[in-house]
């Protein structure tokens, strides 16, 4: 695809995800200057917590990386947190206005130039994608089946370990399945990369399942404190349950966090948890502004910091930070 396709490409998407950020300030009557006073009145606890919950987010995803650097890269060395922190930190900042399958890609080989941050990158990418469709899945039979909230989240936390418990088979079904479909070159990258995934230890597949649960834990909290702060009254078990499909939409490829998409779906799972249109609306609006400036701050935070540690005298007995 060349240049000019590709740049086409993306400002249709970006208008497209303009167009249904507009849609749903009018469906829900959400006025830009209600969502502003709405932001501007956030509790410093909320807005601290969100901060919190940011970090916690992009440290699981660092860890992911540093394990899967252990056996992916030839290197002798597995990248150093700082390092990885900040790459990982400029990616996710730079997902909220390009698609993230390329940002944090391309932000994490620019921080160590070689392509098993790349590879690394789509495998996380990859359990993330597993993982929140066996959830989400879970969420859609548990909401059809109409069991009491309390024994739905647990089922539901259940069927994340399930999945979790089950990776390593579910890598080799999903290998088997490629193999069966009409050859191409992505089809045959697909493959190889599955086979090489389903090849790793199990421990360490496990680890990775278990860490990219923990990572739908953390964002599912964030999404439901900023929920409970902008649209209370609303039933934060059902909107924990249902973060998933969130989640889902939020990875789709052509949109920057889902933009668009992922704040209607958002609206719609607050609407069907019992808030109102524009308490909907401007918890889903408030969640990615605030994501948004927590990313920011920790860019911003982690680079000062990185800038003080490269001025400090080369003979000091403190470690370069992010450095081996």
């Amino acid at each position: 695809m060349n240049n000019s396709r590709r740049n086409l490409l993306a400002a249709l998407s970006l208008a497209f995800a303009a167009a249904l950020l507009v849609a749903l300030f009018r469906f829900s009557g959400l006025a830009p200057a209600d969502l502003v006073a709405a932001l501007g009145a956030t509790p410093a606890s909320v807005i601290a917590a969100v901060l919190a919950l940011t970090l916690a987010n992009q440290l699981v995803s660092v860890a992911r990386w540093r394990v899967l650097d252990r056996f992916l890269g030839r290197s002798p060395t597995i990248v150093p947190w700082g390092l990885a922190t900040r790459a990982t930190l400029r990616g996710a900042l730079a997902g909220q206005v390009l698609p993230l399958q390329f940002s944090m890609p391309l932000a994490r080989w620019a921080s160590v130039r070689n392509g098993q941050a790349v590879n690394a990158t789509l495998y996380e990418q990859l359990l993330d994608l597993i993982l929140l469709v066996c959830a989400g899945a879970a969420a859609i039979l548990l909401f059809a089946w109409g069991t009491g909230m309390a024994a739905s989240l647990a089922l539901f936390c259940a069927a994340v370990f399930g999945s979790v418990a089950i990776m390593p088979w579910t890598l080799r079904i999903l290998g088997a399945v490629v193999e069966t479909l009409p050859s191409s070159a992505l089809i045959e990258r697909a493959g190889r990369a599955l086979a090489r995934a389903a090849s790793l230890p199990a421990r360490t597949l496990f680890l990775l399942g278990w860490l990219s649960a923990l990572r739908l834990a953390v964002l599912s909290l964030r999404t439901v404190l900023v929920v409970a702060a902008f649209a209370g009254g609303i039933d934060a078990a059902l909107v924990a349950i249902g973060y998933p499909a969130v989640g889902l939409a939020m990875g789709l490829p052509f949109l920057p966090a889902g933009m668009g998409v992922a704040d209607w779906s958002l609206a719609a799972l607050v609407v069907f948890a019992g808030g109102t249109a524009a308490a909907a609306a401007t918890a889903a609006l408030a969640l990615r502004a605030l994501t948004f400036a927590s990313l920011a701050i920790l860019v911003a935070l982690f680079e000062l910091a990185a800038l003080i540690e490269s001025d400090r005298p080369a003979d000091s007995a403190a470690p370069q930070f992010g450095r081996p």
